[in-house]
């Protein structure tokens, strides 16, 4: 949606049962942040939304919350992609 400068979208745009995860990129636009809250130091930046629809019958509750909170911590800080795993860590319960 991006590329056409419309919002993402709030639903799936393909059949159910061909895509279990769907994730969508909204228009860019520029917002007020906080550049450095010690100097108290105000901003502008251009941000993206990302909007995300996921098909519940893949997966229990538990697991999709737990999948989508590592999702989001990946997105926040892209950089742990390019640390090697020291050790694999099972699901949480």
């Amino acid at each position: 949606m991006k590329s056409i400068k419309m919002g993402y979208v709030y639903h799936h745009i393909y059949n159910f049962g061909t895509c279990s995860i769907f994730l969508s990129m909204g228009k860019e636009r520029y917002v007020p942040v906080v550049v450095d809250a010690d100097e108290e130091k105000i901003g502008i930046r251009k941000i993206i939304t990302i909007g995300g629809a996921v098909d519940e019958r893949i997966t229990d509750g538990l697991y999709n919350s737990n999948s989508i909170r590592e999702f989001v911590k990946t997105l926040l800080n892209p950089t742990v992609l390019e640390t090697r795993l020291e050790k694999r860590e099972e699901d949480q319960k």
